[in-house]
């Protein structure tokens, strides 16, 4: 039976590591070559292929322009696509790269990669379920095959590179191990520079539930000023809002004489805090300090405090709480808006986020005046 006939291919261009206005503009960049949401092509330090779900440099590719619409395609540690001369199988060598053109093919626009002399392209080897050691040269027979003749080519920053990268971490409270076992698998997944460049936005809930809420407020404040500037934010949970209502150090704004008790809108008398306070204190203080509605006592004994419901103990927590967490409560965001350099374009985050029956423009416009004092807001 004669191969099915091939539609016309179109030559497809793409960033390479010498097009300064490609996706990231001026940077040296890698690429994945990706079978699907995780399976990329990888080659290990013997040049050994393989498609694979890792997430590190090894499925890092660049590809070099040599000419006439072909290319060295070369991984982030200087191995290159080539044949085997005696047996013509695909692996990575330092010397002697194949050349290779790319095309686009189909209503689906995947990408289809041709070794120059055999004119073979890059496969999957079918029935693996694109499993360790299955990288083949093959002839490319009909458009239906694309699952195993069919990739994308996915931009990724090199080494300090800020390729747009946004992690968001929420609900920590007290628990500093976690934290810690949390931020390794981080640097392991993205690497460390490139961490280092990703904009990291904390979602609040900080403290409560967990033992050690000092610890973890702690390693926020190290992590913060030993990150780049800009790179580290940190939201208002509505535990936070609470215990930092609950010092005095809220994050918030209101008028000079507006008096905050006058949040008790309701004008509830049970499991709150009923002590007189100057100025009053916001209602979420007031029930944090005055029921276990916020599992608060973890957060009084990570501080050396007994919570007893008593004026003392609050003094107390007062004076044990270091200047520099009251700052970082003080200061903490309501929400955090950026535009993204990828779909969806914009990204807006909010601890718990926003009422569907309210107006969210006038939502977010009260959130970023941070007003107690916020009809929205009650």
């Amino acid at each position: 039976m004669a191969a099915a006939s091939i539609a016309p291919v179109e030559k497809c261009p793409f960033p390479t590591i010498e097009d300064e206005t490609g996706i990231l503009p001026g940077v040296r960049y890698f690429l994945k070559i990706r079978q699907d949401v995780s399976f990329c092509l990888c080659a290990d330090i013997s040049g050994k292929l393989r498609f694979d779900d890792v997430r590190t440099d090894e499925a890092h590719w660049t590809f070099k322009d040599v000419g006439n619409g072909y290319f060295h395609i070369c991984s982030s540690t200087g191995l290159c696509l080539s044949l085997d001369p005696d047996s013509k199988t695909l692996h990575a060598t330092s010397v002697e790269p194949a050349a290779w053109s790319v095309h686009l093919r189909g209503r689906w626009q995947f990408l289809s990669i041709i070794e120059k002399e055999s004119g073979k392209h890059i496969s999957a080897q079918a029935h693996t379920g694109l499993e360790k050691s299955n990288v083949v040269l093959s002839e490319y027979v009909t458009e239906s095959d694309w699952m195993l003749r069919h990739w994308r080519l996915v931009p990724v920053a090199g080494p300090g590179v800020d390729d747009g990268t946004v992690v968001c971490i929420g609900d920590l409270h007290g628990h500093i191990e976690k934290c810690h076992s949390l931020w390794q698998k981080l640097e392991s997944r993205l690497g460390t520079a490139r961490l280092n460049a990703a904009l990291v936005v904390f979602l609040g809930d900080y403290c409560d539930r967990g033992p050690r809420t000092s610890d973890v407020l702690n390693w926020l404040i190290q992590l913060r000023d030993a990150r780049p500037s800009g790179k580290t934010v940190f939201i208002t949970g509505n535990h936070d809002f609470a215990f930092a209502s609950f010092l005095g150090c809220e994050p918030a704004e209101y008028p000079p004489d507006f008096d905050l008790d006058n949040t008790n809108s309701k004008g509830l008398t049970e499991n709150i805090w009923m002590h007189v306070v100057t100025g009053g204190m916001h209602f979420q203080g007031r029930r944090w300090g005055g029921s276990n509605a916020y599992s608060a006592s973890t957060t009084f004994e990570s501080y050396g405090v007994n919570m007893d419901f008593t004026a003392a103990s609050r003094e107390r927590l007062i004076a044990a709480v270091p200047a520099a967490h009251k700052d970082f409560l003080r200061n903490l965001a309501w929400f955090h808006e950026c535009d993204l350099p990828y779909y969806p374009q914009k990204l807006v985050a909010v601890h718990a986020g926003l009422r569907v029956d309210l107006s969210a423009s006038e939502q977010l416009d009260a959130l970023r005046a941070r007003r107690a004092d916020a009809a929205q807001l009650q």
